[in-house]
């Protein structure tokens, strides 16, 4: 789209190097165009000249981007030629230097004049009135009802609270940066606000309804979860609390996020549980498993690995939705051989190894994320001892404590005759004979190596 010149002597007046005229909607209900505005001021040729010029360097069309969504006051940045507009930059601009400081103060002058401003404010007749065509990815909503302020970007939402003890006037609010915390998306009343930054705060300039335009809602964890093939859902199967998944996300790209994972297995079954936790103890977000693979391969040690297996998948899912590549998560089990499987840099691929699966997923997994990976080995059964109480074990005691309690609830109840998972996610080349799949060791490699069943 090229910019808009007006009709006759403000399009002979304006640099626009030959091109066409676009058309261009109204952003807002009452929205102007500047330019008809601009015409009918009658001002002299040079001045109009040099007004279109700061017209062009600032990148505004209409009312609207004078104000930049303010419903009743010139933007700062628009009144003093501080910066362009910052919503045009999808037209094609002819080039334009910016005007010297007198031809500034000839704008300021012909915008007070022809808006009849007062202290930059506009009368109501020049109101802009709600939203008509608001771009589908716009990135501020404001809820009047809660006082928060939402930014969409990317497929994340993030609020931020009102700056305790500022003025209750609307256009005065404003909002620490350094609040911003990952959430879900706003209320169905959140309008469409206009937001600029000074310094750390965010101030919040205006909001109105939309009247044409549905707020777009990302799309949400659970939705992600929901599409993911059976070879990765089986590690979070039983995890039912992924309302709390955008404030575990902020903890873990701000590096305050623990997990503790631990096993069961009786009779060649086995389950598994995992449970996230911020540092501040205050949010947590837990879930469980069965243990893939055949019964003949179950053990107590595949157990735990399936525990930690499911800690990489949502940490993975988590990352891919929230679009996290910095952060840190430090993971926590009472499986030693399990977590330097998983986790020591130095780990050889063994096919060899038992379950050589389940561990090269895991590894897999983690290795797709960008974050921080530490662990701790925490001591398993520490409450067979007499003296201790619950309350004596510190935080990784007890959380481990609980996921073995919930790992042995989970193999209680479970039917043992439902059909088997044997795809895992991330797993290397596997052999199957009929439609199950052989354990790794090196008869099998070879075999596969001869008959190229390996897939």
């Amino acid at each position: 789209m090229l910019a808009f010149t007006p009709v006759g002597v403000f399009r002979r007046l304006s640099p626009h190097n030959g091109r066409q005229r676009p058309t261009s909607k109204a952003k807002h209900k009452n929205d102007k165009l500047n330019t008809k505005l601009l015409v009918q001021d009658g001002l002299d040729s040079e001045d109009l000249l040099w007004v279109n010029r700061c017209r062009l360097w600032l990148q505004v069309v209409s009312l609207a981007d004078l104000t930049q969504g303010h419903h009743a006051q010139v933007s700062d940045s628009i009144w003093s030629g501080a910066a362009p507009c910052s919503w045009n930059k999808h037209i094609d601009w002819p080039f334009q230097e910016k005007p010297p400081k007198k031809h500034w103060d000839l704008w300021r002058r012909t915008l007070d004049r022809l808006l009849n401003l007062t202290q930059r404010c506009l009368p109501e007749r020049h109101h802009l009135g709600p939203w008509t065509n608001l771009p589908s990815n716009w990135t501020w909503y404001f809820d009047s009802v809660n006082n928060l302020l939402y930014e969409q970007d990317e497929a994340a939402w993030f609020c931020y609270k009102r700056l305790p003890g500022q003025s209750s006037r609307r256009v005065q609010m404003r909002f620490p940066t350094a609040g911003r915390k990952q959430a879900d998306p706003p209320p169905s009343h959140a309008e469409p606000a206009s937001v600029s930054k000074s310094g750390s705060l965010l101030v919040l300039s205006s909001h109105a309804p939309s009247v044409t335009v549905t707020r777009p809602t990302a799309p949400s964890f659970q939705a992600l979860l929901d599409t993911q093939p059976p070879s990765l859902a089986w590690a979070y199967e039983f995890g039912d609390s992924w309302g709390k998944a955008p404030l575990i996300a902020q903890a873990l790209r701000e590096g305050r996020l623990t997990s503790v994972s631990d096993g069961s297995f009786k009779t060649r079954f086995g389950t598994a549980a995992w449970v996230f936790e911020t540092l501040d103890k205050l949010t947590n977000m837990d879930g469980g498993c069965i243990v893939p693979g055949h019964p003949s391969i179950q053990s107590s040690g595949r157990s735990e690995l399936a525990g930690l297996y499911g800690i990489a998948a949502v940490v993975y899912l988590l990352c891919k939705h929230y679009n996290i590549t910095e952060g840190a998560i430090e993971v926590g089990c009472d499986g030693l051989n399990a977590l330097r499987d998983c986790f020591n840099p130095g780990f050889t691929a063994s096919c060899a190894k038992p379950h050589f699966d389940l561990v090269c997923a895991t590894r897999t997994l983690i290795k797709r994320t960008q974050i921080k990976w530490t662990w701790r080995h925490v001591d398993g059964h520490q409450l067979e001892d007499p003296f201790l109480e619950y309350g004596d074990l510190d935080r990784w005691g007890q959380l481990n404590k609980d996921m073995d309690l919930q790992a042995k609830a989970l193999l209680h109840i479970m039917n043992q005759t439902r059909p088997l998972q044997y795809r895992i996610y991330a797993e290397p080349w596997t052999l199957w004979v009929g439609n199950e799949k052989s354990p790794p060791t090196h008869r099998t490699v070879s075999v596969g190596l001869r008959t190229g069943r390996g897939v």
